[in-house]
C-alpha cells in the first residue's frame, strides 16, 4: 500500500475514488478501487495494465514513461473484458515511481450500466449529455467574457485613434528629418563598407607579405642547397663505383652492408628523390611570388603593373579552390591574354576585384555542379526517347574564362566568364548593391560586388558591367584607362566602344 499523497489516506483515497488504479513503474497494477474491483468479474490486482485495459486516448504507448508525458490530459480506458470504460487523469508519485489513475466510468450511452454492473444512484458517472452541457455552459461563459473584453477594446481603440491622429502630425513633421537621416544612414552604410574593407584587405596583405618572407627564407635555403646536394651525392657515387672497380671482391662485412642498405635501389632512387625536391622547392617559390604580388595591398600609391601577373596571383592563391572537389569536378581554367602594356593603377585594390570576381565565378560553378546530378539524370531519360539528346548536359565541364585585350589607344578590356548556374533576372539591378547578397548566412557579406564597383568606377574610372543567363553562365566585364586621364596632354580620354 501506497504511503499518503495530497494530504489522503489509502483509504480516504478508495473511499473518495472507488475506481481507481496504482500502477508501479513496470505498469503492474498494485492498488484498485474496491468498486471498479467489485464490478470488474475478475481479479485484476497483479496484473498488467495492458493485459485488463486498452487505453483509447490519448494516442500513447503501453510505457511508463510515455504515460507520464501525457500527464496533463484527460484518459481514456477500455476495460477488455466488458462493455467498461473509464474516464480520468493520472496523477504522477515520483518517489514511488509510481501512476495513480483517478476515474469514474463512462458512457455514451447510460443504458449499458446495467449490463456492467453499475447503479447510477451508487457512483459519480460521466455521461456524454452532462459533459456536453457543461462544455455548453462554459462556451457560454465565454461568450459573455469576450463581449465584455470587446467592450473594453472598443474603448482602447477610440483612445489609440486620438494618440494615432496626434502621433500623424507628429510623424508629418518628422517626415523630411526622417528622409535626410536615411540619406545619411546610406552614405554611411557605404563609408563603413569601404573601411571595412580597406581593413580586411590591409590585414590580409600584412599577412599575405609576411607568411610570404617567412616561407621565403627556409625555402630560398632549400632550394640553393638541393643542387649542391645532388652535386655530392654523384661524386659519393663515382667514388663507390671506383671501389667497386678496383676491388671487385669485398670483403664479408661490406658485402653485408651493400646488401642492409640495398645500395642498388639508394643509388637509383635517391636522384629521383632529388629532383622532386627541387621541383617543390619550386613549387613553393611560385606560391611565395604569388603572395608577394597579391601583398601589394598595402601599396596606396598609383604605379604601372602587369594585369596579367595580378591575375595570376589571384588563380594561385585560389588555386586549392580548382581543384575537385566531391562530385564536382576540377575546373578548368582558359587563358586568352593579349599582350597589354603596363597600366596605372592601384595594385593592391584591383587585386582585390580579381580576388572577387573569380570567388564568385568559383561559387557559380559549384552551385551549378550540385544540380548537375539532376540534370544529368534529365538528359539521360531524354536521351533514351530521343535521338538529339542535349549534349550540354551530359558534357558540361566547369570553365573558367579569362580573356584580355586592348580596346583603344587608352583602354584595355578583361573579362571573366564561367559556364556556371548564371544569375536570376530579379536580382540583376542589384548585384551591386552593398550588403545584397544570394549567399547563405556565414558565407557572404554582400560587399564584395560593390566594392568591386566602386573599385573600377570610382578609384581607376573605368568600368564595370556584366551579362548572364541563367543555367548558362556569366561574364563580368573590366574597362580600365592604360593611362590616368591628367597625364593625358595631347589627346583627351576616350572611352571604349559599347
Amino acid at each position: 500500500m501506497f504511503a499518503a499523497q495530497y494530504t489522503l489516506t489509502p483509504a480516504l483515497l478508495d473511499e473518495v475514488f472507488p475506481f481507481h488504479l496504482v500502477l508501479d513503474s513496470e505498469l503492474a497494477i498494485v492498488q484498485v478501487g474496491h468498486a471498479l474491483e467489485k464490478i470488474s468479474k475478475r481479479p485484476i490486482l497483479g496484473k498488467q495494465l495492458s493485459h485488463e485495459f486498452s487505453i483509447l486516448r490519448p494516442k500513447t504507448e503501453v510505457d511508463f514513461q510515455a504515460i507520464t508525458e501525457k500527464k496533463k490530459q484527460l484518459f481514456f480506458l477500455k476495460y477488455n473484458h466488458s462493455l467498461l470504460q473509464l474516464k480520468g487523469q493520472i496523477i504522477l508519485l515520483r518517489e514511488e515511481e509510481a501512476i495513480i489513475f483517478i476515474c469514474s466510468p463512462w458512457a455514451a450511452d447510460s443504458s449499458i450500466l446495467p449490463k456492467i454492473g453499475i447503479r447510477l444512484k451508487d457512483y459519480a458517472i460521466h455521461d456524454s449529455m452532462i459533459d456536453y452541457l457543461l462544455l455548453q455552459r462554459t462556451h457560454k461563459t465565454a461568450l459573455e467574457d469576450l463581449k465584455t473584453i470587446n467592450k473594453e477594446l472598443l474603448k482602447k481603440y477610440e483612445e489609440l485613434g486620438e494618440s494615432l491622429r496626434n502621433q500623424k502630425l507628429l510623424a508629418q513633421s518628422a517626415a523630411e528629418q526622417f528622409k535626410r537621416s536615411n540619406t545619411l544612414l546610406e552614405e554611411l552604410r557605404e563609408t563603413q563598407a569601404k573601411l571595412l574593407q580597406a581593413e580586411k584587405m590591409s590585414a590580409l596583405g600584412c599577412l599575405s607579405a609576411g607568411i610570404a618572407h617567412e616561407i621565403n627564407n627556409p625555402t630560398s635555403f632549400l632550394y640553393g642547397n638541393i643542387p649542391h646536394a645532388q652535386e655530392y651525392f654523384y661524386d659519393l657515387i663515382k667514388i663507390i663505383q671506383t671501389y667497386q672497380e678496383t676491388y671487385p671482391l669485398p670483403n664479408d662485412n661490406i658485402a653485408t652492408q651493400l646488401k642492409k642498405t640495398d645500395y642498388e635501389f639508394i643509388k637509383n632512387d635517391l636522384p629521383t628523390l632529388l629532383n622532386s625536391m627541387m621541383v617543390g622547392a619550386e613549387r613553393i617559390t611560385e606560391i611565395v611570388k604569388s603572395l608577394q604580388a597579391f601583398s601589394r595591398a598595402n601599396e596606396a600609391y598609383i604605379k604601372p603593373i602587369n594585369i596579367h601577373e595580378g591575375i595570376d596571383s589571384t588563380l594561385t592563391i585560389l588555386n586549392s579552390r580548382l581543384k575537385a572537389v566531391g562530385n564536382r569536378p576540377a575546373i578548368a581554367v582558359l587563358k586568352e591574354y593579349t599582350p597589354l602594356p603596363s597600366i596605372e593603377c592601384y595594385a593592391g585594390p584591383l587585386n582585390q576585384v580579381f580576388m572577387n570576381l573569380i570567388v564568385n565565378a568559383i561559387d557559380a560553378l559549384e552551385a551549378r555542379s550540385q544540380n548537375q546530378p539532376q540534370a544529368l539524370s534529365d538528359a539521360s531519360n531524354i536521351a533514351d526517347n530521343s535521338d538529339n539528346p542535349d549534349s550540354s548536359l551530359i558534357n558540361w565541364e566547369p570553365t573558367l574564362t579569362i580573356k584580355t585585350q586592348i580596346v583603344t589607344n587608352n583602354w584595355v578590356r578583361i573579362t571573366f566568364g564561367d559556364n556556371g548556374s548564371g544569375i536570376p533576372d530579379d536580382i540583376k539591378r542589384r548585384i551591386f548593391e552593398p550588403f545584397f547578397t544570394t549567399k547563405s548566412v556565414g558565407k557572404g557579406t554582400g560587399l564584395g560586388m560593390s566594392i568591386s564597383y566602386q573599385i573600377v568606377v570610382e578609384q581607376h574610372g573605368g568600368r564595370l558591367s556584366f551579362e548572364s543567363q541563367l543555367g548558362e553562365g556569366t561574364c563580368f566585364v573590366i574597362e580600365l584607362p592604360i593611362q590616368r586621364a591628367e597625364k593625358l596632354s595631347t589627346t583627351s580620354q576616350t572611352t571604349p566602344s559599347e
